[in-house]
């Protein structure tokens, strides 16, 4: 069954325990939840941050992905962040164990890789690549050569922080106090990568810091790229210190033929010509950018010569 499960990681709880929402619907429900209900978002920069959350969420996304069936156990594969602790990696597993469900087997493989898979890289044609996977609350950067990652770096820059930038730059400008969905919304809306839309607009409602009153103003698609111009930035010099760090003849391959963009953020008008001036190298988005870490687990999984990539947590050194 290659069925993907596109929802947040989020989950609504009640009296500490109590599941009152899951996934997308559970997000529905932050920033307007009463007092009795807690919105957790048990995965932060990459790394687990509420271990019980996450074993909760994970057993509810688990069931509704097999609508609601009692599923006696399957093998799961995990992507993770390749530059994270060994504790941290364990608690990726742990998850799994500790959940409930069953599981035949646990493997991991290293976020990059499973980009790349996902973004249709034949990462063992001795030909190198480069996936720039532009995530929540990170940017992760691989060099990918004979299967295995020769070069790797990150940057605290994600979606994430482009809605708190929004916020913050929303505030100053406007005297609006806005929440992440809205600063979200804009995002989506009316955000690029590149500024020249001022006649684009969008009302956004919120409240006025100088009164206290619910406001609404219409804010331009200019003061949206404007907020997180500094952070894209960072990204491409990102983007050419890890090249500095890969062998020349590699590092030569790579600007010739480019590199690629994963992740819900590579799907941001114009973020591909703003990369390509920002580092001088051709900038290509992988088809379907926010599935291809799935997309390239689910290949993983079920290709016998890709098999070997995944390992087992026992033989990971911790």
């Amino acid at each position: 069954m290659n069925r993907i499960l596109d929802e947040r990681c989020c989950i609504a709880l009640e009296n500490k325990s109590d599941v009152r929402a899951a996934g997308d619907e559970a997000y529905d429900m932050a920033e307007k939840a009463p007092a009795s209900i807690r919105v957790s978002f048990p995965v932060k920069e990459g790394v687990i941050a509420g271990l019980a959350d996450m074993q909760l969420l994970t057993a509810q996304m688990y069931r509704k992905l097999n609508d609601g069936k009692r599923v006696n156990g399957a093998d799961f594969c995990i992507a993770v962040p390749t530059d994270i602790s060994g504790v941290q990696r364990r608690a990726f597993t742990d998850v799994i164990y500790r959940a409930g469900l069953r599981e035949h087997s646990v493997s991991i493989v290293d976020m990059p890789i499973a980009c790349a898979v996902g973004a249709g890289i034949h990462i063992f044609s001795g030909t190198p690549s480069m996936i720039v996977n532009i995530g929540g609350s990170r940017t992760g950067i691989a060099v990918i050569a004979e299967g295995g990652i020769a070069a790797y770096s990150a940057v605290p820059v994600g979606g994430d922080l482009f809605d708190e930038k929004i916020i913050q730059t929303v505030r100053r400008g406007y005297n609006l106090l806005i929440g992440h969905k809205t600063a979200e919304n804009l995002k989506k809306q009316i955000g690029s990568a590149l500024p020249g839309s001022p006649q684009v607009s969008v009302s956004a409602f919120g409240r006025n810091v100088l009164s206290g009153l619910p406001s609404r103003s219409t804010i331009t698609a200019d003061v949206i790229c404007e907020a997180y111009a500094s952070d894209l930035k960072q990204i491409g010099a990102a983007i050419l210190s890890t090249l500095e760090k890969t062998p020349s003849v590699t590092a030569g391959q790579i600007r010739e033929n480019g590199f690629y963009l994963t992740g819900g953020t590579a799907l941001m008008r114009n973020i591909r010509p703003f990369l390509t001036k920002e580092t001088g190298i051709p900038c290509a988005v992988a088809p379907s950018p926010s599935e291809a870490a799935i997309r390239g687990i689910i290949a993983i999984a079920s290709d016998r010569q890709l098999a070997g990539i995944a390992r087992r947590p026992e033989n990971e050194l911790f």
